[in-house]
């Protein structure tokens, strides 16, 4: 769990016994993203919940920082910067997750 602007979190999920480098849910500004650089963690994709600032404002900087992540958004709210809509019932495969 990283904190992200005032009063918000961003997640990170990795699995620790594997190489997969992980996935962030709610990339809510750019510091996380200098975050993880800092860190030299990559993000193999992001979740977006919705498409508010405060979830996806950091999209737009990710997809610039890591050009080959994958940015999940629901079909119906239009979120930042998204590679791949995400629609009803679908089951996502990152990693070693099915989300």
């Amino acid at each position: 769990m990283l904190p992200c602007l005032s009063d918000n979190y961003c997640y990170y999920v990795f699995d620790d016994e594997t190489t997969f480098s992980g996935f962030l849910i709610d990339v809510g500004d750019d510091a996380i993203i200098d975050y993880l650089v800092t860190a030299g963690i990559r993000p193999t994709a992001i979740f977006s919940t919705h498409r508010h600032s405060d979830h996806a404002g950091g999209n737009k900087y990710a997809l610039q920082t890591f050009p080959n992540v994958l940015i999940y958004g629901f079909q119906d709210e239009q979120v930042d910067s998204c590679t791949n809509v995400v629609y009803d019932q679908d089951i996502i495969e990152v990693g070693t997750f099915k989300v």
